[in-house]
């Protein structure tokens, strides 16, 4: 059971971040309803910095996989992360670091 998910859908693919330390300092992502093995195009963004790699589902068309969402001499912001697969394309924001407060 997840806590709050941060969850999207997109064309019957999902995306969701699960944070997986207090601050977002480690963050899984993990998604399904792609196609079998298909090639993934993960991008994640946050302040002026950006990931851009391929990622591969599985033979149930789903990946898991942990980033850390942190910027370069930052301590807290926003973090977008969108993948793209031949079909759909789910998008997603979290805020990391003291950019959560206290909660």
């Amino acid at each position: 059971m997840v806590p709050n998910p941060l969850l999207n859908k997109d064309k019957g693919c999902l995306l969701e971040a699960v944070r997986l330390t207090p601050q977002f300092e480690v963050t899984m992502l993990r998604g399904k309803g792609y196609k079998p093995n298909e090639s993934l195009h993960f991008i994640y963004k946050s302040y002026d910095e950006t990931h851009d790699l391929q990622v591969i589902a599985d033979a149930k068309g789903e990946f898991v996989f942990s980033l850390s969402p942190f910027a370069k001499g930052k301590h807290g912001g926003k973090g977008e992360a969108k993948v793209k697969g031949s079909s759909c394309a789910p998008a997603i924001s979290f805020d990391w670091g003291n950019s959560l407060g206290t909660r």
